[in-house]
């Protein structure tokens, strides 16, 4: 799934390739060179044949970690070739993605090879991680029952022009209500088909939830597109994820650049933020996350006072969930009743929850515990669905909004609608 916010704690990522900016590119071949005078070099100046030979009798070990590192090993990937890795992309984005990204094709396990680059040479490198429905909390009962009494929906959005939320998720159905579909801008790209495993679309219920809390903001949506977890390193187990296949880095780049060609017209003051109900994290608290980095750094030089809120991660791990671990990202945590942060174990069904670990990277707390927001498989249907990317959205449209959250009670699905939010750490700014 593109935007399902997690942080299993496991690191995955895509076989075989290493990602780095591609100013970077020159200084990593620079470094692959032979030497004057050194083994490589000498083991280069073979003739073909004897070359040939010795590459068919060998075998790569994992990651090169014992072994000289030569250009041989590392191929560029030119535009048809990350097509391929990508899947389909309009050639003015694939340009800009190159202008942005350097991947390279490796022999080895991608996490090593990329380690030893930044040991060795001191090159900022990362494999292209996987990101989100690893371990996205499900907990959806089908058409909520509640549906008949949720309040605050919003009329049609006026004429006249409104900020702007950004969002980057799985994309919206063609399904939506008219008051949600009223308050949003799309392309033909960011629109997500439902298949028959997925009981909710991801984006249209972070859309939902964002509308009705802020509805007098425009939601500019762009879907970043799932990737076919079966092709991931290492291996995923059942236990990992869910039915949902993940999005990748690279995935949340292409999407990260659609959305800022689309907004790049409009004044910068009329861009109010930017919400990433997605993540991923690594096991040794690895700090790399190269391309999520570059997409950041897209996003803030457009627009560059515009805050960015991010999940905070849904597990009792307490490894750093990215790109809400960056320094510059606000990191919102899901909260039950009371305000108090909650984490689900890997086999919850969303109604069991765990206090949640001290998580240094966390920034702000919102309500996302069993929260209602259209599923987007009919116009009428509603969901109830647990997790921080679901925080994440209270969170971006509590601080554009300027809103306390005990105004808006009935996003929730709370045995006891007294409680307060007001008092939660930054939800009101």
């Amino acid at each position: 799934m593109a935007s399902n916010s997690t942080g299993t704690g496991a690191c995955h990522y895509m076989r075989n390739v290493i990602a780095l900016r591609a100013d970077h590119a020159k200084e990593l071949q620079k470094f692959l060179e032979p030497k004057k005078g050194s083994s490589n070099s000498k083991k280069r100046s073979k003739s073909k044949k004897d070359s040939s030979k010795s590459k068919k009798g060998s075998k790569s070990k994992k990651g090169s970690s014992k072994s000289e590192m030569g250009s041989s090993e590392f191929k560029r990937l030119d535009a048809a070739q990350m097509g391929r890795l990508m899947g389909k992309t309009d050639k003015q984005t694939m340009s800009q993605i190159q202008d942005s990204i350097a991947v390279f094709r490796v022999q080895g396990d991608p996490h090593d090879v990329a380690r030893e680059l930044r040991e060795r040479a001191g090159i900022d490198v990362s494999p292209i991680h996987a990101l989100g429905s690893l371990n996205h909390i499900q907990g959806m009962t089908g058409t909520d029952p509640q549906a008949k009494i949720v309040k605050n929906i919003p009329v049609i959005a006026a004429s006249s022009p409104a900020r702007v939320v950004a969002v980057i998720d799985t994309g919206v159905t063609k399904s939506l209500p008219i008051w949600l579909a009223s308050g949003l801008e799309y392309d033909e790209a960011d629109l997500e088909t439902l298949s028959g495993k997925n009981k909710a679309s991801h984006g249209t219920f972070v859309a939902g939830l964002i509308r009705r809390i802020a509805p007098e903001h425009t939601i500019s949506m762009a879907r970043a597109r799932r990737w076919d977890a079966e092709k991931l390193e290492p291996k995923l187990d059942a236990s990992h994820y869910d039915a949902d296949d993940p999005s990748t880095e690279l995935h949340v780049l292409e999407a990260m650049i659609r959305l800022v060609n689309r907004l790049g017209g409009r004044d910068r003051r009329d861009v109010a933020a930017l919400n990433l109900s997605l993540g991923g994290s690594c096991d040794d608290h690895d700090p790399g996350f190269v391309t999520l980095r570059i997409a950041l750094d897209l996003w803030q030089n457009s627009f560059p006072k515009v805050p960015i809120f991010a999940a905070g991660g849904n597990t009792p791990d307490v490894f750093e969930v990215y790109p809400g671990a960056f320094d510059d990202v606000r990191a919102v945590a899901a909260a039950k009743e009371g305000g108090e942060q909650v984490v689900w174990d890997r086999k919850s069904s969303g109604s069991g929850s765990d206090t949640a670990p001290d998580r240094p990277w966390i920034t702000d707390v919102a309500p996302g515990s069993n929260l209602v927001s259209p599923s987007g498989r009919t116009k009428s249907e509603w969901v109830k669905w647990s997790g921080s990317s679901f925080a994440t959205a209270v969170a971006t449209a509590s601080y554009v909004s300027k809103r306390p959250m005990e105004d808006h009670a009935d996003l929730v699905w709370w045995a006891d609608h007294n409680v307060r939010y007001a008092d939660t750490p930054g939800l009101i700014v």
